[in-house]
């Protein structure tokens, strides 16, 4: 799912669960909103939710990291003195 998302889907979705896991919502309130986006997947569990949202929030974290770290400019500091 997270592979197909090109960089500034990965950033928006990232910002989403941000503000949305920030604001702390029951469990019943996350259930509800995944519900209303009438996705063919069902989550159960104690916190299964939140457990999801979160892990998905993680692993945008680290692709969007680590995209930027292939893509960064070598520092001063990278570049090694012969």
């Amino acid at each position: 799912m997270l592979l197909d998302l090109g960089r500034s889907c990965k950033v928006e979705l990232k910002k989403f669960l941000t503000d949305l896991l920030s604001k702390n919502p029951t469990e019943a309130e996350l259930q509800e909103l995944w519900n209303a986006a009438q996705d063919q997947y069902y989550i159960a569990g104690k916190n299964a939710m939140r457990i999801f949202l979160t892990l998905t929030l993680e692993q945008l974290e680290y692709d969007l990291s680590s995209a930027s770290s292939k893509t960064k400019a070598p520092s001063a500091h990278d570049k090694t003195r012969r």
